[in-house]
């Protein structure tokens, strides 16, 4: 890397880790995800509302007993991150993807739910012994029909904005009809403790525009939510994307909702896919939990990242290491308090001298306190 391209690597990383800190801390002290991402109170709905929620709940509940899924129309949750909240549990922001081309109408029913794979049924039957007859029938009906409670869970109202996923260029919706764009992305969060769980994710049609019956999908998936509780070094996930710059003020509950990356006044727009142009900028974030501290209680922690091009034959290729991050009580803010603040890594680098193709950025960490390294990556192309 050059002189140059380290110098504005450099000038980049000023200002982010700068903001970070800053923004971080706002979170976690006046506007933390411990705070914005708990299930929401249930809303008041009207009867419309109402209706379109039993709906839903309906069908998760006999999806979640074991019943076959709807799938009248494709929605996939594309991609999970995972953060530390101020409460010691993780915040989860995902982005799902909807096919929006097969509604007549982008007004749509959300519901999703977060249920652990430890948790049982609702009033557990698995202790009972069954019986002959009437009674043997009933016991089956109800083992059928139990549902374990859920984790986390939210249902919402929206409308599948095209604004989110725009429509190829020279192509309009068909005359008469409000339809939603062919591909919509869109961010949602929740928060659970660390563990495995099953996340269910239902959206339903209000108001198809042909009076049909309202297309009804649900895709189920199965993760595991890692516990940054522990006394070792860890890191969240690290979030490539477009941008990261601060917000004038906090987002509103709903505006939050809908853009649960954002951290405090810290706005982070994730990267769709993983090419950019050369006219952009490779943005890396990540949070560093549980560093050794110093004698001044605070974290000494050397962050560095080295690119690494991958070749036609396959193998791949050192192009250059980044100026390192120094993460101690030299260049940290002198408020800066562990048990408080979250440490923030990360940078910015230009990509109009890289060449076209395929790279990958490694990010060693050490702590030089306690004497842990951990290596994280992320891959990335140039055209």
């Amino acid at each position: 890397m050059s002189t140059r391209r380290r110098a504005c690597a450099s000038h980049a990383l000023g200002v982010i880790i700068a903001v970070a800190i800053v923004c971080v801390s706002i979170a976690l002290v006046s506007a933390s995800p411990a705070t914005q991402q708990k299930p929401p109170a249930a809303p008041k709905l009207d009867k419309d509302q109402l209706q379109n929620a039993q709906a839903l709940k309906a069908v998760l509940d006999a999806v979640q007993s074991g019943q076959a899924a709807p799938s009248d129309f494709a929605v996939a949750i594309e991609s999970y991150s995972f953060f530390r909240t101020a409460a010691g549990q993780t915040y989860v922001p995902f982005t799902l993807t909807v096919d929006g081309k097969a509604l007549t109408d982008p007004s749509v029913a959300l519901m999703f739910r977060v249920v652990s794979r430890n948790a049982k049924p609702a009033g557990d039957l698995s202790g009972l012994r069954d019986e002959t007859g009437d009674a043997r029938a009933k016991l089956d009906a109800a083992k059928k029909g139990a549902v374990a409670p859920s984790a986390y869970d939210d249902l919402e109202f929206t409308a599948l904005k095209p604004a989110e996923a725009p429509a190829p260029a020279g192509t309009t919706p068909p005359a008469g009809t409000t339809q939603a764009a062919p591909v919509v992305r869109m961010s949602r969060a929740f928060q659970v403790n660390g563990g495995e769980y099953d996340v269910y994710l239902a959206l339903k049609e209000r108001n198809p525009s042909d009076k049909k019956k309202p297309k009804v999908a649900i895709c189920k998936q199965t993760i595991t939510v890692p516990d940054f509780n522990g006394p070792d070094m860890a890191t969240s996930s690290v979030v490539v994307s477009d941008k990261i710059g601060p917000l004038a003020k906090p987002l509103t509950p709903q505006q939050q909702r809908e853009n649960p990356y954002t951290i405090g006044q810290l706005e982070i727009v994730p990267k769709v896919g993983t090419e950019f142009a050369k006219t952009q900028e490779l943005n890396v974030f990540f949070q560093i939990y549980n560093p050794g501290l110093d004698a001044a209680k605070k974290p000494d922690v050397l962050v560095e990242f080295t690119f690494v091009q991958k070749q036609p034959d396959g193998t791949e290729k050192k192009i250059a290491n980044s100026e390192p991050q120094i993460l101690n009580g030299n260049t940290l803010p002198p408020q800066f308090d562990i048990t408080k603040h979250q440490l923030v890594g990360g940078s910015a680098w230009p990509l109009e001298k890289f060449k076209t193709g395929t790279f990958r950025v490694d990010i060693k960490i050490t702590d030089k306190v306690s004497g842990k390294i951990l290596v994280r990556s992320a891959d990335f192309a140039v055209s």
